[in-house]
């Protein structure tokens, strides 16, 4: 019988339930992509749902017992579906092995010489799909597991045939404490699903757990400027390489960031040692971090210099990540998935400095009433400004109510009306109804920068 410790080597036959997530429908691809037969549902049709048909998985929609097969080896079930859901009962009647999307990654990760997990409160999606692409100019042919769209990958998915697997690593409900990577980048740290964890102090705890599992031949690479992530880098006895802006003391250097409507420029310093002005055609600082994590590991590695000038340059981002498309009329629209304050405010600065003297719209759903909750007052800070703005009404995943009272995106106007009396800002209690609002102010704007983890993405795809 299999065990939580097997390789996917001896796995035959796969169930999935909630088939159709990023991770999930990326995991069930890299199945298939090992010559196993994969089946799995969700509770709705989708276009990685399509995908997967296409490659010959049979897929149900909706949940009920007889959606499994008899031969199946192992149910790999998404965080989002309950204990009780009738498929995970059914299997455990059936004596099945039943393991989170997490645990199974940390299956597949066994099998792997370098085994990269990118973990961080921000940045994982866009650090991982650059790594990818920079492993990949560098013919390491990786294989990659990632949490959003990715042009040149085709998906969301790599695979790849060396000996390089690199995945994001999660700290939902400590869900990267599953996996078993022999090297982490760590790229922030903050407070965010305090739906789980109590505070800041818990989240930095379950961060030193999971890099104290490193060994000394193990490789952790982190954000010298987060003081959060020094904290937590200190305790692991991992060979440790550092990237940055502002300390000096870093492996691997940024300076002289120059940004314009273009991109942005930047000299990188590798231990001391002049690499060169790069380039990249994406906004804000953010996103220079994100470039020093995968590049200070890709360097690591002994990828040369010119192959990861040539990648950086190359790279767009992927999906919704500051995902630009410039209308017939000239207009811009912004698609981004930032759902966390910190991320709001960088995306939000990093669109000032990218079109400076632009007319800026800014339209926002929260996502998740309990983060809305808890980090309300830095929401609070990262809305206020200058920016006119539109507010989606609170964007809610089924199966994660947590919040223990009630909250409206209204509260937080009115909280930023406090601060800031004379900027615009308003309410629309739909995606549907935010559509028709920023189509009616359009006129008066160049750009247009959408934001949130929910569904208001489908603005941008109307206004398209």
């Amino acid at each position: 019988m299999l065990n939580i410790d097997t390789s996917i080597a001896r796995v035959s036959r796969t169930h999935f339930v909630g088939i159709g997530g990023s991770g999930m429908s990326a995991l069930a691809m890299l199945f298939l992509s090992r010559g196993i037969l994969v089946s799995g549902s969700d509770a709705g049709e989708s276009e990685m749902i399509a995908t997967l048909r296409a490659q010959g998985s049979t897929i149900s929609i909706g949940h009920a017992g007889e959606n499994i097969p008899d031969n199946i080896d192992l149910l790999v079930y998404s965080s989002a579906v309950p204990e009780d859901n009738v498929e995970r009962t059914m299997a455990r009647k059936r004596k099945v092995l039943e393991v989170s999307y997490a645990e199974a990654l940390g299956m597949v990760m066994r099998d792997y010489r370098r085994a990269i997990a990118v973990s961080g409160t921000n940045g994982k999606t866009t650090t991982t799909s650059l790594l990818g692409i920079i492993l990949t100019e560098a013919r390491l042919d990786p294989t990659v597991i990632v949490g959003g769209v990715v042009p040149s990958f085709g998906g969301n998915f790599r695979s790849g045939g060396g000996e390089t697997f690199v995945v994001e690593g999660c700290e939902y409900r400590r869900n990267m404490l599953s996996l078993s990577p022999n090297m982490i980048v760590l790229t922030n740290i903050e407070e965010d699903h305090l739906d789980y964890y109590k505070d800041l102090g818990d989240i930095i705890d379950a961060f030193i757990e999971y890099v104290t599992r490193l060994s000394k031949n193990d490789v952790l690479i982190a954000n010298a400027d987060d003081m959060n992530v020094t904290t937590v880098a200190q305790k692991s006895v991992a060979t440790r390489v550092s990237y940055g802006i502002k300390d000096a003391t870093a492996d691997l250097l940024a300076k002289n960031v120059h940004a314009d409507e273009h991109g942005q420029t930047f000299s990188l310093y590798w231990r001391g040692r002049d690499l060169g002005i790069f380039t990249t055609s994406l906004p804000g600082t953010f996103n220079i971090y994100n470039i020093l994590a995968a590049s200070v590991m890709a360097l690591h590695l002994g990828v040369e210099v010119d192959v990861l000038r040539r990648a950086v340059s190359m790279f767009t981002g992927a999906a919704r990540r500051f995902e630009r498309h410039v209308r017939a009329d000239g207009k811009i629209i912004i698609s981004d998935y930032a759902h966390h304050p910190t991320a709001l405010a960088g995306a939000i600065s990093a669109t000032k400095s990218a079109y400076p003297g632009k007319r800026l719209l800014v339209v926002f759903q929260p996502h998740q009433k309990d983060r809305t909750i808890k980090l309300f007052n830095k929401f609070v800070d990262a809305l206020a400004g200058d920016t006119e703005t539109v507010l989606v009404e609170i964007y809610e995943v089924a199966g994660r109510n947590e919040a223990q009272k009630e909250i409206s995106s209204r509260d937080l106007i009115e909280a930023v009306k406090k601060q800031k009396p004379d900027q615009n800002i308003f309410f629309a209690a739909s995606v549907s109804a935010a559509t028709d609002m920023v189509a009616e102010k359009l006129v008066d704007f160049d750009v247009v920068l959408i934001m949130g983890a929910g569904d208001v993405y489908k603005i941008a795809k109307t206004l398209t």
